[in-house]
Formats: structure tokens, C-alpha cells, sequence
């Protein structure tokens, strides 16, 4: 919970292929940061900083100790800071099972799920019992491995967001109701993080760079923003009764006081010079109207490549927000989008947002000013 204010990550761009000393084998990826200097955590969002990203996916399998990251021996890299204050960290991290270290400590290996493989010491068999996979499941309800009740296929545990018409995760869950399966047709597909297919450490850095089969409908993309933002589950739905909405147990929410630490971030990503989405989005100040209603706004963007030869896919995802209690993850009124320009050129998708937004500007201002 304290990476935030002890990671920071530098190096020089062009690509690479390591990360705290670790080769991570297979294609090294481009680097898109846009300084050579120390990034901390505020930068990183502002300006999705892709070798930090990879650092903090990695960390996220690492054991901790009073709330500091344990290491598992020296390292050489010089990249890597975990005091907050710019000296590098130059330790490997020390990994809990089923990752793991190669025995020259140079190189990282994910243990591959096998159904008959005994557990080891830890319990843990594949990277689907990772704490890691757990809390993304648990906060946006996110797929991670095949359903335990259909042994011997390869049906996942999630596959349809039924839930987006009867207001019930669930229905989201494989064989909840053969009923319910007349929806899957015209449901979103469930994101699918396939933590229980991930053996290679090169695929894990595609998934967290958006590729392979981490692939998200808008619907699903602005509600988890939106528990992003608030701490608070938020099911996307498209059906309006009395019926109240129901997650499932294994929902697990964030603390409004790490939400609150994405706010200043997410707020640079559209509001400052050097934000992602600040040029497209603040052309001729095109969002003004949103500042004088006190009218918070929050944004993430990307853009994915297959290879360096192909047309890129624009992505954003926004959000405005009047807040009761800022700190407490409290909304007065809130409106979320999220768009995609396939085979659009990194920007597309923003610039597209913020000439819907100029053109619907009564409709969203009535909206923003309900109660």
C-alpha cells in the first residue's frame, strides 16, 4: 500500500528486457518514457510510464514485510528506487510462489498450472492462487483461471457480463443458470486476466501493457474506473427497476484512502501539460464549461501496438465527477466514458471524446446537475 511514495524507476529509453536486473526472456519491449530522470508514481499515470508499469505488475507478486518490499539478494541494476528519495534500490525482489528466481538470480520463471500437481509448501499451484490474481478478480470481477466446476475444459469461471441485463454477478458465473445463457449473445465479454495460463514471464508484461487476452468492453472499463475512483464496487447495467444490484461475495473493495491516492494522477492526465490526454482534450478549452459547474475530472489513455509495423489502437477512459465527500469516495453525480478507436493513431480516441463532449454539452451539464 506505501509503493506509492517508495517506488521510482529511471533508465534510458529505446527498449528493454529486464526489470530490477531480472531478464524477463522473449522480445524486449519500446520504452515510451519521456525522461531519463527518476519517475514516481503521480508521473507514471500522468504520462503512462511503461517501464514503470512493468516494476509495479512485477511487485505485485513480492513478498513485503512491514509494508517494504523483501529482497531476495544484490542486483547490479542501477534503476530501481524503493526509499522514495532517488537511491537506487539494487536488490532483486524476493517473489512468492509460484513465481520465482533462476538459481544465477538473472532470470524469472512463472510455475505452469497443472491440474495434478500437488500444491507446494505455500498452497499455491499457479499464478491464478496468487494473492495478486485474487484482489483483481475481487475488485473488478475480472476472470483468472477455468471453472472449478467443469473439470477437464477449458469453460472460464466468468465468461458474460449477464449481469449488464439482470443486475446479478451471479449470472456472471459459468453454469449459474441455463436460462441465463440466452444473454450471452448480447453481454459483454468478462476480461479475461488468464493468470492460470501465464507460464511465461513475457506474457505477463503483454497483459499488462493491455495485449493478449486482456481485453475489456467499454461498459466494463468505465465501471472499473469508476470503483477506481470511489473504492466502491460499481456493475455496469443497462436495466432500470427497483431490483438492487448484486455483486458477488468475493467482491472485495478498495480503500477509499488508496483511491483518493489516484486522484491527483488520473486529474494530471487531463489537466496538465505533459498529461496523456491534456493536449487533445484542453484543445481551445474545450472542457471549461465542466471546471466553472465544479465538476472533477479524471482520465487514463493508451495506446496498443500488436508489433512496431502495425496501426495502433487508441483508448481513453473519463471521468466526471461532483463529489459529497471527496476522501470518503462519496459522489454527488458522476458520468464515466469510455471509448476505443480501432486502427487510430495514439490521441485518436481523446480527440473523438472531447468533440462528443463540446457537441453534448447541455445534455451533460443537465445530467452533472442532477441529484
Amino acid at each position: 500500500p506505501e509503493l506509492d511514495q517508495q517506488l521510482l524507476v529511471r533508465g534510458a529509453g529505446g527498449e528493454e528486457s529486464t526489470a530490477f536486473g531480472i531478464v524477463i526472456p522473449g522480445q524486449a519491449w519500446k520504452l515510451n518514457s519521456q525522461s531519463e530522470k527518476w519517475i514516481d508514481f503521480r508521473s507514471y499515470l500522468k504520462q503512462s510510464d511503461n517501464r514503470y508499469h512493468v516494476r509495479l505488475g512485477l511487485l505485485g507478486f513480492a513478498e513485503s514485510d512491514g509494508g517494504k518490499v523483501k529482497s531476495a539478494g544484490a542486483s547490479a541494476s542501477q534503476d530501481e528506487a524503493l526509499n522514495g528519495g532517488g537511491t537506487p534500490w539494487q536488490q532483486y525482489p524476493l517473489f512468492a510462489p509460484p513465481v520465482h528466481l533462476t538459481s544465477n538470480q538473472h532470470r524469472i520463471e512463472m510455475q505452469p498450472f497443472a491440474a495434478e500437481r500437488q500444491p507446494n509448501s505455500s498452497g499455491t499451484t499457479s499464478l491464478a492462487d496468487s494473492e495478486l490474481a485474487k484482489i483483481l478478480r475481487g475488485m473488478f470481477s475480472v476472470n483468472i483461471r477455468t471453472a472449478s466446476t467443469a473439470p477437464g475444459t477449458t469453460a472460464r469461471e466468468l465468461s458474460f457480463r449477464r449481469s449488464f441485463w439482470t443486475k446479478n454477478e451471479n449470472d456472471d458465473l459459468f453454469g449459474a443458470s441455463e436460462v441465463r445463457d440466452i444473454f450471452d449473445n448480447i453481454s459483454p465479454q468478462v476480461p479475461d486476466f488468464a493468470f492460470d495460463r501465464l507460464t511465461r514471464p513475457r506474457d505477463f508484461v503483454t497483459m499488462l501493457f493491455g495485449g493478449g487476452t486482456n481485453l475489456w468492453a467499454n461498459v466494463d472499463l468505465a465501471a472499473a474506473f469508476g470503483s477506481c475512483l470511489t473504492g466502491k464496487t460499481v456493475l455496469a447495467h443497462i436495466v432500470k427497476n427497483n431490483e438492487p444490484v448484486q455483486a458477488l461475495e468475493t467482491r472485495k473493495i478498495l480503500d477509499p484512502k488508496l483511491s483518493y491516492k489516484l486522484h491527483g494522477p488520473l486529474n494530471a492526465v487531463a489537466e496538465e501539460s505533459g498529461g496523456t490526454a491534456f493536449k487533445a482534450l484542453q484543445t481551445n478549452q474545450a472542457l471549461a464549461f465542466l471546471k466553472t459547474a465544479g465538476v472533477q475530472i479524471y482520465a487514463k489513455s493508451g495506446t496498443l501496438k500488436a508489433d512496431e509495423g502495425a496501426i495502433a489502437t487508441s483508448r481513453i477512459v473519463l471521468a466526471l465527477v461532483k463529489w459529497k465527500d471527496e476522501k470518503a469516495g462519496e459522489v454527488d453525480t458522476g458520468l464515466v466514458f469510455s471509448l476505443v478507436a480501432e486502427q487510430g493513431n495514439t490521441g485518436k480516441a481523446a480527440e473523438w471524446l472531447r468533440e462528443f463532449i463540446v457537441r453534448n454539452q447541455t445534455e451533460i451539464s443537465r445530467l452533472m446537475s442532477r441529484r
